[in-house]
């Protein structure tokens, strides 16, 4: 790598396109700069109209590059959504004649993990290595360079639909823009860069981040990722249920969302009222109702969603084993009372996860929605720097397949 580059990480949402420029140098790397737009070309994570998606995309870049001044011709892209899927897989190699372990052994037994995962089109995007063993030896986080007769692996493997994957190359593409090695990430892997620290991810921690489409969860310990998920409720579901409660718009339902939402009823004072404008109505023609019926309306939404959030914890057999708790990030995670609803239903401590980067926290990109496009940027770059076996990804799984073939062809 140069003495400076740059790495842009697009985070691409259901409600918005974020484009974050960090600039790598061998100090770390250093947040320069981003463009936010508005996006419609996503349902729940899914691509349903790619002009509009590229279009976004582009706007996106070109705000950040007018921020930078740079010229942006590369990204790492964030994918989410209900078509991503994920399990933790066992595999087993052999050491020839008792040798120390070499990168190309964790490789392969990567790559055993992840062998037959991925069915008729689906894809595997991680391969991420809980810990190793040898010689029946467990808890071994580095075996390079250890000696051993057999390097054994527990890996959290994630794959997403080919298709899918597929559009979201294509809304880059079609903006001019070219992504990165190893630049397709899971967005919950790349904010959990952003948003937490060391300690959380060995001590236990569920980190939950709230889009506009869907939710995505993801569990670590002891340093590392061990269950992902994707929950098809978001902040959107909040704006439809204002907008049939209310019989608003469902603009309108957004603006009273945003300027007076609440997810804990009781918080709101009985007296207060807020100002809306019914469908077929006037703006302005004097309809006031109780802000606590807001709460009434969105305080339900958001318990269901921190219960299917404990619906995955038990999934993963987490209960109880998350000594860090919860860690909200996305847009979503703003709306006033969402920490104490998210803390009264899974009776753990829970905060607010904005980017821990220096730079993040005291500029324009300390918020939490945020935090995924900040977390690609860090993800991309770690992975880009040392080469991490610890992230693997279609285009290292291909070579892999390749190189073993020409070995059987040519030996």
């Amino acid at each position: 790598m140069a003495r400076s580059e740059i790495i842009v990480g697009l985070d691409i949402g259901t409600t918005k396109v974020c484009a974050v420029v960090g600039e790598v140098s061998k100090d770390g790397v250093a947040l320069a700069g981003h463009g936010l737009v508005p996006c419609e070309g996503l349902r729940k994570g899914i691509v349903v109209d790619i002009r509009a998606t590229a279009e976004a995309v582009a706007d996106a870049v070109a705000q950040a590059e007018k921020m930078t001044g740079y010229q942006i011709r590369s990204v790492a892209v964030g994918v989410t959504g209900q078509h991503v899927a994920s399990c933790n897989r066992e595999a087993s190699v052999p050491i020839q004649k008792f040798r120390d372990i070499a990168e190309e052994d964790v490789a392969q037994v990567l790559e055993a993990a992840e062998r037959g995962v991925a069915a008729d089109g689906r894809e595997v995007i991680h391969n991420i290595p809980r810990l190793f063993s040898i010689d029946g030896h467990a808890g071994i986080r580095r075996p390079v360079g250890m000696s051993g007769s057999s390097l054994e692996v527990e890996s959290h493997v994630i794959t997403a639909q080919s298709s899918q994957i597929q559009n979201v190359i294509k809304c880059v593409h079609e903006a001019d823009l070219s992504i990165v090695p190893h630049g397709i990430i899971l967005e919950p892997l790349a904010t959990a860069r952003a948003v937490l620290t060391p300690d959380e991810r060995e001590l236990g921690v569920a980190l939950v981040d709230i889009g506009g489409g869907t939710s995505d969860v993801a569990l670590f310990r002891l340093g590392t990722v061990f269950h992902s998920a994707v929950i098809a409720v978001g902040g959107n579901h909040v704006t439809n249920d204002l907008a049939v409660g209310l019989r608003v718009a469902r603009g309108e339902a957004e603006r009273i969302k945003l300027a007076h939402g609440t997810a804990l009823e009781e918080s709101v004072d009985e007296a207060e009222a807020v100002a809306i404008t019914p469908v077929g109505q006037p703006e302005g023609d004097g309809t006031r109702v109780p802000r606590r019926i807001i709460g009434e309306i969105v305080q339900p939404r958001m318990e269901e969603l921190f219960e299917l959030v404990q619906a995955e914890i038990e999934r993963a057999g987490a209960a109880g084993q998350l000594p860090a708790g919860l860690v909200l990030s996305g847009g979503g995670s703003r709306l006033p009372g969402t920490l104490a609803v998210a803390a009264r239903v899974l009776g753990v401590p829970v905060r607010l996860g904005t980017p821990l980067d220096p730079a993040a926290a005291t500029g324009s990109l300390n918020g939490p929605e945020f935090a995924t496009g900040v977390g690609l940027v860090l993800y991309a770059a770690s992975t880009y720097r040392a080469g991490d076996l610890r992230n693997s990804s279609l285009v290292r799984a291909l070579w892999l397949r390749l190189r073993h073939a020409l070995r059987r062809v040519f030996s």
